[in-house]
């Protein structure tokens, strides 16, 4: 296994993990309306 830094070819499908988990509003420290800008600053 590889561990890179994040770069933006990475964006969509770490908005669709982190959108996935915070949009029940119940498993996760963020809102489940972040926005996915501010979702990838936090990533």
């Amino acid at each position: 296994m590889t561990i890179r830094e994040a770069d933006p070819s990475d964006h969509e499908a770490i908005w669709r993990i982190f959108h996935e988990v915070v949009e029940a509003g119940d498993t996760f420290a963020f809102p489940p309306d972040t926005p996915r800008d501010k979702a990838l600053d936090i990533w």
